[in-house]
């Protein structure tokens, strides 16, 4: 599965997610069982097993996996059965019938105009950036200005190259992403398309000044700076309502939707292949349906 599927059909990124996971959860429990004999008990107890850890969790014990990531990691067992009956290794699904656990609904956090204004100041102190130096503060805040006035992911910023930006048009060409964890650049974006989005005055600014930047090199070369993990931290020491840094992406959709900006063109600047996807963010300002 991992060398004739993930290998060859897997974002590189999220190749090293599954196999992260088949190597820590799923094989452990479930990685003797060939394939012929999978039954759907294995998967139940596999589920239940990881349920334990949450339950640990709750009690104070340790353990870190929420509804959410177990419906993740027990569909990757599905996803693999699946693959061996398109593949002929199997004739019949024998995980027809999973439940998978219910998911808290969780939407969406995002900032307004006027949060995302209040952030853009407070961030000039280099104290709520933590920075270690002048220029890791510079472009830290670089990088929040891009991903709120853009809505691009954290990976796809930081793998920007001079190549990627078009000043005479003020485009931006999204087309690379790099991985903070791996420390790795890959040549494609999460949905595997290229997108272009047209630059904020302030962006066009931005990478106006760099355009001298050595072609082969990242434009912002900040190596692994603290907000990084914790830009909830961050966010409290600006003293503004925490979010997550890819909360930056949804606040930029939601108010491109209370501006009244058709979901269609959201679709393309944000790079869902699915309308549905994009949908949620009607959902977020009142009055906009």
């Amino acid at each position: 599965f991992v060398e004739a599927h993930v290998n060859v059909h897997i974002h590189e990124g999220t190749r090293s997610e599954y196999v992260g996971a088949l190597d820590q959860h799923i094989l452990p429990k479930l990685g003797e069982i060939r394939l012929k004999d999978l039954h759907l008990r294995d998967l139940n107890q596999l589920q239940a097993k990881l349920c334990s850890l949450r339950s640990k969790k709750a009690r104070g014990e340790g353990g870190s996996l929420a509804p959410t990531t177990i419906n993740y990691l027990t569909s990757l067992v599905r996803h693999v059965v699946k693959w061996a009956i398109k593949n002929s290794y199997l004739s019949v699904d024998p995980l027809a019938n999973f439940k998978k656990l219910k998911e808290p609904k969780r939407m969406p956090t995002f900032w307004t105009i006027e949060e995302r204004d209040e952030f853009l100041v407070r961030i000039r102190d280099p104290e709520v950036v933590l920075a270690r130096d002048p220029k890791e503060h510079i472009q830290s805040m670089e990088i929040f200005e891009i991903a709120l006035y853009t809505g691009m992911r954290r990976g796809e910023i930081l793998g920007l190259k001079r190549d990627c930006v078009d000043l005479e048009r003020r485009i931006i060409k999204v087309c690379r992403t790099y991985d903070v964890n791996s420390r790795k650049l890959y040549e494609t974006t999460k949905s595997t398309r290229d997108r272009e989005i047209p630059m904020h005055e302030r962006v066009y600014e931005i990478l106006r000044l760099k355009k001298n930047k050595p072609a082969d090199c990242l434009i912002f070369d900040i190596g692994y700076p603290g907000w990084i993990n914790g830009f909830k931290e961050l966010c409290k020491r600006a003293k503004v309502k925490p979010v997550r840094f890819h909360d930056l992406r949804h606040s930029f959709a939601a108010i491109l939707v209370s501006n009244g900006v058709p979901l269609a063109v959201i679709q393309e600047l944000l790079g869902h292949s699915k309308i549905e996807t994009t949908m949620v963010y009607a959902h977020l300002v009142p009055g906009v349906v």
